[in-house]
């Protein structure tokens, strides 16, 4: 049942972002970093990757797709598995797999990923963008957690 709730709590986080996404395309304005505030929400097309770092689009995409597989295979046992000790593990994976499908998912279809929420004027991000940050995070700490102790 956790493991169900966990699930539909980051997939309504990713169907939100995709609606976060439109909104943004068709109704926000355009970010020209004319004035500081802390956080505003205003469309950026980020056609690099993390950091809008220039690297080609093909390469983002297959990079993205071959770690979304590697997260899979390397953690599949507690992604397949229905014990709920290693829920941490499973809502971790699981955020960092939607948020980069909906990521991944737009950039082929458009060449670049929506960013709508500016913070500090220089960090354009999505939700999509969140999930995985705080599925990275958990990974490393429930990954800490499960280790055996000396």
């Amino acid at each position: 049942m956790k493991r169900f709730l966990a699930l539909g709590a980051i997939t309504a986080i990713g169907i939100a972002d995709v609606f976060g996404k439109y909104l943004a395309l068709h109704w926000l304005p355009i970010f020209d970093g004319s004035h500081f505030e802390l956080l505003k929400l205003e469309l950026y097309t980020n056609k690099g990757a993390v950091f809008s770092l220039d690297i080609p689009q093909m390469l983002i995409i297959i990079l993205s797709i071959l770690l979304m597989f590697f997260l899979i295979v390397a953690f599949k046992k507690q992604i397949f598995s229905w014990d709920n000790s290693r829920i941490g593990l499973f809502a971790s994976i699981t955020a960092i797999e939607i948020g980069a499908l909906g990521n991944v998912v737009e950039r082929i279809a458009s060449g670049y990923v929506t960013d709508y929420l500016i913070f500090f004027n220089t960090s354009a991000i999505n939700l999509s963008d969140i999930l995985i940050l705080s599925g990275i995070f958990g990974l490393f700490w429930y990954s800490r957690k499960s280790e055996p102790k000396n």
